[in-house]
């Protein structure tokens, strides 16, 4: 069972950003991005004074609008970028926003050989005898502004599917 697996199932917050195993729910993740606002105020000390969210806090905020609670307990950030890698159509919230946000990912093969991707370059990787191990977030923001915001256009505020998905990050 992959929960026997610790490496994929942990999530580590630093003043970088955040790292989430592979078996990390959405709802874990979202809980990180909270946890990383909450003790590192400091990273997004350049936007003192403006109305922009803290990057961790606009993501967490789009994530929250992923699916249900329900389906966000049990649903891994990894599984709904598979679903995105097996079926290009499917409007991925998490591929939209992790791409504006920079995010990595972190694949091993058979061979204990690791490679860190895109999103983006990940979704046309053949995985064939690889996994995915996880995903690294960054979220510094005291090094340059970073102006960062998601934005969701569907029929419902939660569990539906985007009609408009954007994420923007400009530096």
């Amino acid at each position: 069972a992959v929960a026997a697996v610790p490496d994929l199932c942990t999530v580590k917050v630093s003043s970088d950003g955040v790292i989430a195993g592979a078996a990390v729910t959405i709802n874990d993740l979202i809980e990180a991005l909270h946890t990383f606002a909450t003790n590192y105020p400091q990273s997004s000390a350049v936007l003192a004074g403006t109305n922009l969210p803290i990057k961790a806090t606009a993501l967490a905020d789009h994530l929250e609008r992923v699916a249900n609670n329900q389906v966000r307990n049990v649903g891994s950030w990894a599984g709904n970028l598979c679903i995105t890698k097996g079926r290009p159509d499917f409007p991925s919230d998490l591929r939209t926003i992790l791409t504006a946000a920079g995010a990595s990912m972190m694949i091993i093969d058979a061979a204990q050989q690791r490679s860190t991707v895109s999103v983006e370059q990940f979704l046309d990787l053949d995985m064939t005898g690889k996994i995915i191990q996880g995903l690294f977030v960054p979220l510094d923001q005291t090094k340059q502004a970073v102006l960062f915001d998601t934005y969701k256009v569907a029929t419902r505020c939660e569990n539906a599917h985007a009609v408009i998905n954007a994420g923007f990050q400009f530096t």
